[in-house]
C-alpha cells in the first residue's frame, strides 16, 4: 500500500514538473497572441512586427543561458543591427530550438564583435554552417588519384577572421551578398595557406570564373586506369591540382575552393548524364548588380551529355539533399526585394506556427505568402503538401498548379516537386482530367526543353493512370515519352520496364512488342566510345525488356539472338 501511494505520489509530482516545464512566459505568450490576432486579420505589416518580437522573446530566453548572454543580447538589440538580429534569428533552422545557433554566433561575436557589425551577413552564414561542424567536410577524392591529403581545413574562428582581414582583396566583397549565398562561403574547407594561394593567383587576374574549372588538366589514366596518375605521392593541394590534373571532381573541387578563396558563393554540383554516367561541374553566383539581382552561372555540365540539374552538398547539413535549379529560385524570389521576401517567409513561418489558427485562416497565410512573393518555394511546396493530404479542394489546387505552370515555365523543378501532390486531388476515375493536367505539364517541360522532367513525368502519368485502372491510356502516356526522348538514358529504360510490365499482365506482349522493337532500334548501344567503350545501360534495360516480351510469345529465337547482342554488350565494359 505505502509503495503504491510512493508510486502515485511520484507520477503526480512528475507531471506537475512536465507542466510547469512546459508552461509559456506570459511575455511569449502575449506576443504570441498578438501575431494570432493580426494573422488572423491579414494585418501583414502588424504579424512581421509580432511574429519578430514572439522570436526575440524566445531567443532572449535562451541567450541568457549562453556565456556572456546578457552582454550579447544587449549587443544584439541595439538599434544598429536590427537588421543583423532580424536575419540571425530567420537564420534558425528550429524556431524551438535556437541555442546552438546563438553559442555560435557568441564565439564570433566574442573574437571580434566590431566584424560582425560590420559583415552581418557574413556573420549569420558562418554561424548557421559551423552550428554543425560535421556539414563543413572537406572533399576526399586522394585514394583515386594515390595522392596525400592535404592540410586540415581552417577552422570558423580563422576562417572568418581570414575573410574579414582580406576583405579588400577578395575578387567580390562579402557585404555585397545575402546570408543565403554566403553559406556557399563560409564552408569553405582550404585550408588558410592554400586560400592565400588563390588569392595571389587569381585575384588580381581577369579570368573569367568558369574557366577555373579548366585550370586542371584531365587525367585519364584515374578513369582507364592504364597508367599511374600524375598526382600520385603528391599533396593534395590547390597548386599541385593545377599542375598535374585529375578528373571532373577534382576539377570541380579546385574552382569551388578557388571561387569561394576569392569571396564567391561556389559549389560542386553533382548530376547524371542521359546514358546514366555521373559527372561533376562548378556552379557560382555572381553579385547583384544595378537593377539585378545574383545570377547564377555554371561551367562543365557539358550539352552533348545533357546534364540539366544537379545536386549540391547542403552546408547547413553536409548532405546532398539540395538541388543547383532550387538555390538559383531562391535567389530570385530575393531579387524581388528585402520586403517582398521579408513577408513571404514571415508568413510561411507563421503558417509553420499558428497550427491552432482556423483552416482558411492558416491557408491565407500560405496564398498571401506566394502573392507577397511568387516565387518563395517553401510557400508553394507546403501547399503542395496540403494538396496531398486532401486538405484543399480540386477547383483551389488545379488553380493554384496552373498559376505555377505558368509562373515557374523556366524553373520548371519545383513544379515537378509539387505536380504528384495536386494531381492526388483528382478523381482516380476520370481519366480526362488526370490526362489534361499531365498534358499539360508535359508542354511545359517540353518547352523548357528538359526531357530528363518530360520522361519522369510520363512514367508519374503511367502509374497514376495504372494504378487506378487505366491501362491503355497508362501505356499510352509511356509510349508517348519513349518515342519523344529515345536517346533520354536516364529514363527511357523505366518507361520501357512500365510498358513491358503492364502489357505482361495484360496478356498483351504482342503490344509490348510492337511499342518496344521500334525504340530499341533508337536507343544508342554505347554511352561513349572514348577513352575505352561503355555500353549504354538505357539500351540493356531495353533490349532486357524485350528479351523478357519475347519470351512471353514463345519466340525464344528472337530472345535468345538480343540475350547474345546484350551479354556482347556488357563484354566491352
Amino acid at each position: 500500500m505505502r509503495l503504491g501511494a510512493i508510486y502515485l505520489l511520484t507520477v503526480l509530482c512528475l507531471a506537475t514538473s512536465a507542466a510547469l516545464a512546459q508552461e509559456v512566459p506570459k511575455e511569449e505568450q502575449e506576443a504570441f497572441d498578438e501575431l494570432r490576432e493580426a494573422a488572423k486579420n491579414r494585418r501583414h505589416a502588424k504579424v512581421e512586427k509580432w511574429h519578430l518580437e514572439w522570436l526575440k522573446i524566445k531567443a532572449r530566453r535562451d541567450c541568457l543561458r549562453v556565456h556572456e548572454g546578457e552582454t550579447l543580447w544587449k549587443w544584439l538589440t541595439a538599434p544598429s543591427r536590427e537588421y543583423l538580429l532580424r536575419e540571425l534569428l530567420y537564420s534558425i533552422p528550429r524556431l524551438d530550438d535556437p541555442l546552438p545557433v546563438l553559442r555560435t554566433f557568441r564565439r564570433l561575436w566574442s573574437q571580434d564583435p566590431k566584424a560582425c557589425h560590420v559583415f552581418p551577413d557574413l556573420a549569420v552564414a558562418f554561424a548557421t554552417v559551423w552550428t554543425r561542424p560535421k556539414a563543413v567536410r572537406p572533399f576526399d577524392d586522394t585514394k583515386r588519384l594515390g595522392a596525400t591529403p592535404a592540410a586540415a581545413p581552417a577552422d570558423m574562428l580563422d576562417s572568418f577572421a581570414w575573410y574579414v582581414q582580406n576583405a579588400r582583396e577578395l575578387a567580390c566583397d562579402p557585404r555585397r551578398f545575402p546570408w543565403q549565398l554566403l553559406l556557399y562561403v563560409a564552408n569553405n574547407t582550404a585550408p588558410i595557406e592554400e586560400r592565400q594561394w588563390a588569392l595571389e593567383t587569381y585575384a588580381k587576374l581577369p579570368v573569367p570564373y568558369g574557366r577555373l574549372y579548366k585550370e586542371v588538366p584531365y587525367d585519364f589514366a584515374v578513369i582507364t586506369g592504364k597508367g599511374r596518375p600524375r598526382m600520385a605521392g603528391k599533396a593534395y593541394t590547390l597548386a599541385n591540382l593545377k599542375a598535374h590534373g585529375g578528373v571532373c571532381s577534382h576539377q570541380a573541387d579546385y574552382a569551388e575552393k578557388v571561387l569561394r578563396s576569392l569571396g564567391i558563393p561556389a559549389m560542386q554540383v553533382r548530376g547524371q548524364s542521359r546514358y546514366g554516367g555521373y559527372h561533376a561541374w562548378i556552379g557560382w553566383f555572381e553579385p547583384a548588380g544595378a537593377g539585378r539581382a545574383s545570377r547564377y552561372r555554371f561551367f562543365g555540365n557539358y550539352q552533348i551529355d545533357r546534364f540539366y540539374t544537379g545536386s549540391v552538398l547542403n552546408p547547413t547539413t553536409g548532405k546532398w539533399d539540395a538541388i543547383d535549379r532550387d538555390i538559383e529560385l531562391a535567389v530570385l524570389a530575393m531579387g524581388q526585394g528585402a520586403a517582398s521576401y521579408r513577408r513571404a517567409r514571415t508568413l510561411h513561418r507563421c503558417y509553420l506556427s499558428l497550427y491552432r489558427l482556423g483552416k482558411d485562416d492558416r491557408l491565407r497565410l500560405l496564398t498571401d505568402a506566394v502573392k507577397a512573393n511568387p516565387y518563395y518555394g517553401p510557400a508553394w511546396l507546403t501547399l503542395g503538401e496540403l494538396c496531398h493530404r486532401g486538405k484543399l479542394t480540386e477547383a483551389e489546387g488545379l488553380k493554384l498548379i496552373n498559376v505555377m505552370l505558368r509562373r515557374f515555365a523556366a524553373f520548371p523543378d519545383l513544379t515537378f516537386r509539387v505536380l504528384g501532390n495536386f494531381a492526388a486531388l483528382l478523381p482516380v476515375d476520370d481519366v480526362r482530367k488526370i490526362n489534361t493536367l499531365f498534358t499539360q505539364a508535359y508542354g511545359v517541360y517540353r518547352r523548357a526543353q528538359r526531357p530528363d522532367l518530360a520522361t519522369r513525368l510520363k512514367i508519374a502519368q503511367g502509374e497514376v493512370l495504372a494504378a487506378a485502372g487505366h491501362y491503355e491510356h497508362a501505356i499510352k502516356a509511356l509510349a508517348q515519352g519513349a518515342s519523344d526522348y529515345p536517346t533520354e538514358g536516364r529514363t527511357v529504360g523505366r518507361l520501357a520496364q512500365g510498358i513491358g510490365h503492364i502489357c505482361r499482365d495484360r496478356k498483351r506482349p504482342d503490344l509490348g512488342l510492337k511499342l518496344l522493337v521500334p525504340l530499341l532500334k533508337k536507343v544508342p548501344k554505347h554511352a561513349r566510345t572514348k577513352p575505352v567503350p561503355l555500353p549504354n545501360r538505357a539500351y540493356v534495360a531495353v533490349a532486357s525488356e524485350v528479351v523478357s516480351l519475347y519470351r512471353e510469345t514463345g519466340d525464344a529465337k528472337k530472345a535468345q539472338e538480343l540475350e547474345r547482342e546484350i551479354a556482347a554488350l556488357k563484354g566491352g565494359e
